[in-house]
Order: C-alpha cells, then sequence, then structure tokens
C-alpha cells in the first residue's frame, strides 16, 4: 500500500545562532511521523533558485530542528520529506 502524508512540513522557524549558525524549526503532523523516512534540508541563494543539499545525512522521522554553520548573506531554505515508499514530499 501506498502511504502519503496528510500535510507538508513548513518552517516556522530560522534563529541566528551566537556563531553565525542558523537554526530551523518546522512543524509536521506527528501522526504522519509512522509514514516518514526522514528528512533533508535544502538551501539556495535564491528563492527559486537551485536547491542543494545542506544535511549530510537523513534526518530522523521525529526531527523538527536543524541547524546548519556554512551560512551565506542570501539563505532560503525548505524541507523535503521522504516517506517509507520512497516519495519526496
Amino acid at each position: 500500500s501506498t502511504k502519503s502524508l496528510n500535510s507538508v512540513p513548513f518552517i516556522m522557524e530560522g534563529e541566528v545562532l551566537n556563531n553565525g549558525a542558523v537554526r530551523l524549526i518546522w512543524e509536521l503532523s506527528e501522526e504522519d511521523n509512522s509514514s516518514i523516512k526522514g528528512f533533508v534540508v535544502e538551501r539556495a541563494e535564491k528563492a527559486k533558485g537551485d536547491y542543494l543539499v545542506v544535511s549530510k545525512e537523513l534526518l530522523p522521522a521525529i526531527s523538527r530542528t536543524f541547524e546548519y554553520v556554512e551560512t551565506n548573506q542570501i539563505n532560503y531554505y525548505r524541507v523535503r520529506t521522504f516517506v517509507s515508499n520512497g516519495d519526496e514530499h
């Protein structure tokens, strides 16, 4: 059976930390956790630019935060979800 998500990740907050890193906090219904394999975080320099994966590995399904140090002057982020059947959202 194909599993689908009831929602997609939504970035709630991006906070710049004292060390210059950024902490992203996103939201996704916890009822989707059992369908999720994990998350990746991607960054681009333009909203419609080429997004590159910046998380070094698949983040656990229960993750809702990510810290990234190698920021540029302009940063756009998105969170993508990988579900158990291999689909991306």
